[in-house]
Formats: structure tokens, sequence, C-alpha cells
């Protein structure tokens, strides 16, 4: 089994080696996959959910990175000791695209990573970002130590 690349330039080389590995378009069409080469700017209600989502991240201990898709949202990676949480920050009424639901349904069945998509202007998910960036597991505890 491969490792996981741990680096951009580890990603790139493991992207480049294997030529198989595309991104399939709601259209069908196939491309390989490709690194992104400078931020693009989100939405006010995105970039205000972003902006909620880093204080509580920095309030519990949180660390991560986000990458700004216009059509798409914001997709933030953070890790906590070895809770790793990929979300799909939206603004209100955008839904998930297939590639987009393909990609975190695949992520969230390595059993490793967990997935969540959470919306600007919803109540509930303000409340289960809230609940799950606060909440400690017993890994983290015994990470920590």
């Amino acid at each position: 089994m491969d490792r996981m690349p741990q680096s951009t330039a580890q990603l790139k080389a493991w992207l480049a080696a294997r030529p198989q590995v595309q991104v399939v378009e709601e259209s069908g069409a196939r491309r390989p996959v490709s690194m992104p080469t400078r931020p693009l700017p989100a939405s006010d209600a995105e970039e205000a959910l972003l902006s909620e989502v880093r204080t509580l991240a920095t309030q519990y201990g949180w660390v991560g990175e986000h990458s700004v898709h216009p059509q798409d949202g914001i997709r933030c990676t953070l890790v906590r000791g070895t809770d790793v949480l990929v979300v799909q920050l939206l603004r209100r009424g955008q839904k998930l695209t297939m590639v987009q639901q393909t990609w975190l349904h695949v992520l969230a069945h390595t059993g490793k990573i967990e997935t969540y998509t959470w919306r600007s202007g919803h109540a509930a998910d303000r409340a289960a970002m809230q609940a799950r960036l606060s909440r400690r597991d017993a890994r983290d505890a015994t990470d920590e130590t």
C-alpha cells in the first residue's frame, strides 16, 4: 500500500506517477488532476463562514488550510491530533456538485477522514460546526500528552 504524500511536492510526484488519477467532470469529461496556482475570491457569505471556521478552529486547537473555488465554494482541511476533517463550505442555496459529492465520499470511505458540508446562513450547520470543532475525542486527549 502506498504511503500518503506528506507535502505538496510529494503529492505532485505521487499524481505524476499515476496518470490514471483524473477528475471526472459532471459532463463526464475527464481531466488530469491539477494543483491550484493562485487563490480565487469567494463570496462574502463564504468568507464570513470561513472566518467563523477559522475562529472556532483556532479556539479548539485545529490547524488547517483552505482552497477557494468560486463556482464550488471553499474546501477546508483541518487537523487536530489524529483527527482529519475535510469540509466543503457553501453559500446559502448552493448544492454540492456530483464531483464534490464523489470526492467527499471517497475521502470518508478511507475511514480516516471525516467529511462535512456546512452552509452559510443555516443554523443547523452552524450548530454542527460548533459541536464538531469543540468535541474532543479520547484519541485527542492521548495525543496531547
